[in-house]
Order: C-alpha cells, then sequence, then structure tokens
C-alpha cells in the first residue's frame, strides 16, 4: 500500500514536511501549497527548492493539485487557470517524474448546497473537463478530478456520471471519501460503488458530523469507517497512493496520528 502525505497538512515548507514524513516511513509526497502560494504560482526558487529536496530526501511525487477548476463556471479567473496555471502544473509533473494532477469538478453557484439543489450544467462541465483532459494526453499525464462539497462534482454519483460522459482515458477520479460524507453522500458503499473502477487517486480524511456543524479529525478517530473503504479498494485492485489529507490542526501531530491510526487500520486488515 503506497502510502503519500500532502505536504502542506504538515508544513508549507518542503523539506520540513519531507524529513517528517520520512520519519513515519512516507516516502511520497503530494504538492499543493508551498512557499510563496500553490503550485505552480510560486516563486521559482521555492520550485527549484521543492525538487532539490525532494530529491535529496528520496521522496516521491504522488500528484500534484494546482486547483484548477476550484472556482466557479462563469468566473473570469477560469480560463487563466486552463490555459496558463495547469500547463505550468504539467511541467512541473513531468519534471518532478509524477503522472497525476489533481483538479476540481467547479464550484457551485450560492445557495445550492447540493449539486441536486441546483440544475447542474453537465454538457459545460464536460466539455472543460474534455478539454484539459486533451490537454492532459498531450502531456501524457492523468487528471483526476476530486470530489468536493462546494463542487458540482461533490459525492461519489455525481462525479461518476460526468466522468462516464467525458470518456476520456486520462480523465479519472481523485477519490475522497471524507468529501462525499461532508457533501451528505454515505461514501461507503454508496459512494464508492458509484465511482468504483474510476478511481486513479485517493484521498483519506476524517471527520465527524453532527447537524451543520463539521469537525475534521485525525483519521480513524471520526465516522467514516475506512477499514471497510481501504479493503474495497484493495479488493477492486486499486494500485495507486493513498495520500493523507490531514484537514485538522495542530497539523504536525494530527498529521502523525492520522499515519499512525492508518498503518493499525492496515495491519488489522491485511
Amino acid at each position: 500500500m503506497r502510502l503519500s502525505i500532502i505536504t502542506d497538512e504538515i508544513s508549507q515548507d518542503v523539506r520540513t514536511a519531507a524529513e517528517l514524513a520520512a520519519t513515519w516511513g512516507i516516502h511520497a509526497l503530494e504538492l499543493r501549497t508551498l512557499r510563496g502560494g500553490r503550485l505552480p504560482n510560486v516563486p521559482k526558487d521555492a520550485l527549484d527548492e521543492t525538487e532539490y529536496v525532494l530529491k535529496g530526501e528520496g521522496m516521491h511525487v504522488s500528484a500534484v493539485s494546482p486547483g484548477v477548476g476550484k472556482m466557479r463556471l462563469d468566473d473570469s479567473g477560469l480560463e487563466q487557470q486552463i490555459s496558463a496555471t495547469l500547463p505550468r502544473a504539467f511541467e512541473w509533473a513531468k519534471r518532478l517524474d509524477c503522472t497525476r494532477a489533481v483538479i476540481f469538478g467547479f464550484v457551485k453557484p450560492e445557495g445550492a448546497a447540493k449539486a441536486q439543489d441546483a440544475e447542474m450544467p453537465e454538457e459545460q462541465i464536460v466539455d472543460r473537463l474534455g478539454r484539459m483532459a486533451d490537454m492532459a494526453a498531450d502531456a501524457k499525464l492523468t487528471l483526476c478530478v476530486e470530489n468536493e462539497a462546494v463542487c458540482w462534482l461533490d459525492t461519489g454519483s455525481n462525479t461518476a456520471r460526468v466522468l462516464r460522459r467525458a470518456a476520456h482515458p486520462c480523465l479519472k477520479a481523485n477519490w475522497d471519501a471524507g468529501n462525499a460524507f461532508h457533501a451528505g453522500e454515505r461514501a461507503f458503499p454508496d459512494g464508492y460503488n458509484a465511482i468504483k473502477g474510476l478511481v486513479a487517486h485517493v484521498h483519506l480524511k476524517d471527520c465527524r458530523i453532527d447537524g451543520s456543524s463539521v469537525a475534521w479529525v485525525p483519521i480513524g478517530e471520526g465516522q467514516m469507517g475506512y477499514p471497510e473503504q481501504i479493503a474495497a479498494l484493495r479488493q477492486d485492485g486499486y494500485d495507486g497512493y493513498w495520500s493523507v489529507e490531514t484537514h485538522c490542526t495542530p497539523k504536525v501531530e494530527c498529521s502523525r496520528r492520522s499515519v499512525e491510526n492508518l498503518r493499525r487500520m492496515i495491519a488489522e486488515i491485511f
């Protein structure tokens, strides 16, 4: 089981993140926010430092997450994200021997708590995703759409429906069961059964929900029930990275607990 952790869930200083991850037995990092901003829109010296540290620590890069698609379809900045940010992220992914880029399925309009609260502009979404997937194909990379509660592609079922309609070989899912749960879906088995077969990257986070209150907690200390989800993914042949996204503070302590709890789960399952 190939574990990864998102760097800024430990620290935006990549050296700190890499050194701590190594002490926890993790040798792959997902790159998101670095010193100075979100990859790739950071100073060149921050990117150069990242490459130097990763190679020095013997770290692989499981995915890059430039945040593309985490805005509304009618946002004037979306075209800039697609035409400029995404290609730069691809360049850095290739430079770091990474084959996965995480994107999002476009933020819903204000007031639409769930995708079904408003009519999903499915054709527009498929068109944008298809265009980005064509760019990924040219770069010989895979785009992994992360389901996110604020986006149209919020649940496993909504994400799977759109990805199957797009039907692009370079367009897959970054399955985040915690986000699906946050979006109101029974992430396992319902969300997973919908998205099964499309998963190319996995995020792991945990939470407790009480009414409208959402509290993110270390993995294994919330309501997610990850042992069954992990076992199902393994049984169904998933062999990609499992990326820890702690999502709670204090970051270092919660990340350490998440990794320890996750390793105990894995030992009990397998």
